[in-house]
């Protein structure tokens, strides 16, 4: 895997603090991503064990942009969308069947 493949040591970390800032658990984070939970367990496993692997720079980045956290600089964040605005009905009447139009 290529250094910039993989993010730095506080991947972790910084996976765990967004799990918990929007409550996701580890298989809510592996459907998000599109990974099995395993390769989500692996992320989070301890540094030393022989199950960890670093956690892709781009996976990461995509998390954020999923749970709408990161954005380019400079770019304002886009407000959440709210409900759509009911509308009263039709702005024009339309002619009744059998009327005739003007003459």
């Amino acid at each position: 895997m290529r250094s910039a493949d993989r993010v730095a040591g506080s991947a972790p970390d910084e996976l765990r603090a967004l799990m918990q800032r929007h409550d996701l658990t580890r298989s809510m984070v592996a459907a998000l991503l599109d990974v099995q939970t395993v390769t989500v367990d692996a992320w989070l496993a301890p540094p030393l064990a022989a199950s960890h692997r670093h956690m892709p720079a781009n996976l990461l980045r995509l998390l954020r942009l999923e749970l709408r956290e990161a954005r380019p600089a400079g770019i304002p964040a886009r407000p959440r969308p709210g409900p759509k605005p009911r509308t009263k009905g039709p702005k024009h009447k339309r002619p009744r069947a059998g009327a005739s139009g003007p003459s």
